[in-house]
C-alpha cells in the first residue's frame, strides 16, 4: 500500500492457474464537505460511517462569544477530540476541519490552551461535547479572549505621615461606559 494524506493506492498482482497475470490497483479515499467553507476536502480514511466537526478559533474582542467583521481568525491552534484520540489544527482561516469521528460515540472537543499563541489568551468554553453521527459534520465556535491580572497594594495614611496597609477595601472593576464588571473585598 502507497499511504498519502489524501488517498490510499492499493497494487495488486495476481496468477491463476493457466499461468495468466492480472494487475490491478485499488484507489481509496474519503471526501468531506466543510461546513463553513462549503468546499470537499479528499482524506485518506473512508468517513461514510463516521460523523465529525469543523471548529472554528478566533480572538472574541467584545466577549460576546459570537465572531464579528472586526475579530481575528487564529491559525495553528490545535482542537482535540479527546475520548476518540483525534486532532486537527486550524488553518490561515481560524478552522480545523476533522470529519472521521467515530459515529454515536460522545466525544468533547477542547482547544490544547497549550497552542495558543499568547499566555494571556483562555478559551470562554472547556470544551463542547458532541455526539458524531454518520455523514453529519458539526460547527463549533471556540471564542478566546485576552485575560490580565491586577496586582497591587493599597494603604493609607494615618496620624500623620504614617502609611499603614489598607484592609477591608471593596475593589470595582469598572467598564469604560460606568457599569461594574466585577467586585471583590481586598
Amino acid at each position: 500500500n502507497w499511504n498519502t494524506q489524501k488517498f490510499t493506492i492499493s497494487p495488486r498482482l495476481s496468477m491463476n492457474n493457466r499461468d495468466e497475470y492480472k494487475l490491478s490497483t485499488n484507489l481509496r479515499f474519503g471526501l468531506a464537505e466543510n461546513p463553513y467553507s462549503g468546499e470537499y476536502e479528499m482524506f485518506r480514511r473512508n468517513i461514510t460511517d463516521s460523523g465529525g466537526f469543523a471548529g472554528r478559533v478566533f480572538l472574541d474582542k467584545n466577549g460576546d462569544g459570537v465572531l464579528n467583521a472586526d475579530e481575528e481568525l487564529l491559525p495553528d491552534i490545535d482542537l482535540r477530540a479527546i475520548q476518540s484520540n483525534n486532532r486537527a489544527v486550524t488553518n490561515e482561516k481560524g478552522i480545523a476541519f476533522m470529519p472521521d469521528v467515530p459515529r454515536g460515540r460522545r466525544t468533547d472537543v477542547a482547544i490544547d490552551t497549550q497552542t495558543l499563541p499568547d499566555s494571556y489568551y483562555m478559551t470562554l468554553e472547556d470544551g463542547i461535547s458532541i455526539r458524531p453521527r454518520p455523514g453529519v459534520s458539526q460547527t463549533l465556535d471556540y471564542p478566546i479572549i485576552v485575560a490580565g491580572e491586577i496586582d497591587g497594594t493599597a494603604s493609607a495614611q494615618r496620624f500623620g505621615d504614617t502609611e499603614l496597609p489598607a484592609r477591608n477595601l471593596k475593589i470595582r472593576l469598572t467598564a469604560p461606559d460606568g457599569r461594574i464588571e466585577k467586585e471583590a473585598d481586598s
